[in-house]
C-alpha cells in the first residue's frame, strides 16, 4: 500500500474574511462528584445483574461495554476556535460552507443552555451544536442571517435536554 506524501506543502484553504471569532470548549463538561459516580456504577451493576438473572447475556455485555467506553473516553474537552466568515463557518479544523448549511437556530437561556445549532448537508451528522461562550447571540444572529435562514422558536432536543439534566 502506498503512503501519502506528507512532505508536499498543502495549499491553504481560503475560508474568507473572518467576521466573528471565539474560543469555547468542544462540549459542555459536567464535573461528576462521588455521588454521581456511585449512582452510575450502581445502575450499571444493577442492569448487568438483571441481564444475567433473565438470561439476557448480550444485554449484560452491551451495558458493560457502554459503561466502560463512557468512563474511559469521557474526559475534559479541548478548547476549539469557532470562526464565522463571509464564506462559511469553521468549527476547529472543519469548515462548513454556507451552501452546505441549510439553516441555524440559537438556543439562549443564560446559565442554562447557550448554543448555536446548524443543520448541515453532506455530513454524517446532520445537526451541529456549538457553545456560544461569551459570544453575543444577537450579533451572531445578525451576521448569520445574511447567509443562512434562521429557524426561530426551536428548542434543544430531548436527547440534549436529557444529557444536560443527567450530566452525561
Amino acid at each position: 500500500m502506498k503512503k501519502a506524501n506528507t512532505d508536499v506543502p498543502q495549499k491553504p484553504i481560503n475560508r474568507g474574511t473572518v467576521l466573528l471569532r471565539w474560543k469555547v470548549p468542544e462540549y459542555l463538561y459536567h464535573k461528576k462528584g462521588p455521588i454521581w459516580k456511585a449512582v452510575a456504577i450502581f445502575c450499571v451493576i444493577g442492569f448487568i445483574i438483571y441481564g444475567i438473572l433473565t438470561h439476557s447475556y448480550p444485554f449484560s455485555v452491551v451495558v458493560g461495554l457502554f459503561a466502560g467506553v463512557y468512563f474511559l473516553t469521557h474526559k475534559e474537552p479541548k478548547i476549539i476556535e469557532i470562526q464565522v466568515t463571509d464564506m462559511g463557518v469553521a468549527v476547529d479544523h472543519r469548515f462548513y460552507e454556507y451552501s452546505n448549511i441549510r439553516n441555524f437556530w440559537i438556543i439562549y437561556r443564560p446559565g442554562v443552555v447557550e448554543n448555536i445549532n446548524f443543520r448541515v448537508t453532506k455530513n454524517v451528522i446532520k445537526e451541529l451544536s456549538v457553545l456560544l461562550g461569551d459570544q453575543d447571540p444577537a450579533e451572531l444572529r445578525e451576521i448569520l442571517s445574511r447567509f443562512v435562514p434562521e429557524i426561530s422558536g426551536k428548542d434543544e432536543s430531548f436527547v440534549d435536554l436529557l444529557s444536560r439534566k443527567l450530566k452525561l
